[in-house]
């Protein structure tokens, strides 16, 4: 069996998946994605109105991106989260509910609500929120 290397895209699901979200041309979809939104519909089905924990998210998603779980980090694609990561917010997914709870609403979903960040050592804090999907931020960590 062949093992892809994570974030290359590939097959007829990754297209599948691409041509439903909106285009970002400087950066393409990764493996670790597509993968990552499969697992969060699938296990939202699975656990109804309860949070995903990361664990099965990240167990999950690293067996269909053929990946090692430490390359999947589901709080890169969450609404209410934002890191100095290169895919921070680019596409969220997710809304997270608490430390290593994680509720799947998919991409586009019109969030309403407060940004956190967390810095290395310290406290979580806003840096920002969302009404309607549209973030306003009053200091972005990525920057």
């Amino acid at each position: 069996m062949r093992r892809m290397i994570c974030g290359a895209r590939s097959g007829a699901a990754a297209e599948s998946i691409e041509r439903q979200q909106p285009s970002y041309p400087h950066m393409p979809r990764s493996q670790i994605e597509i993968a990552l939104e499969q697992a969060g519909r699938e296990l939202q089905v699975q656990y109804g109105n309860e949070p995903i924990p990361r664990g099965e998210l990240v167990t999950r998603t690293a067996r269909l991106a053929r990946c090692s779980r430490s390359s999947v980090l589901p709080s890169d694609y969450a609404f209410n989260r934002v890191n100095r990561g290169v895919v921070s917010r680019v596409r969220p997914m997710f809304i997270r509910e608490g430390r290593g709870q994680y509720r799947f609403v998919g991409p586009g979903y019109a969030y309403s609500g407060p940004i956190l960040w967390q810095p290395a050592g310290e406290h979580e804090r806003k840096v920002g929120s969302s009404v309607d999907g549209k973030a306003t931020f009053q200091r972005d960590p990525r920057r």
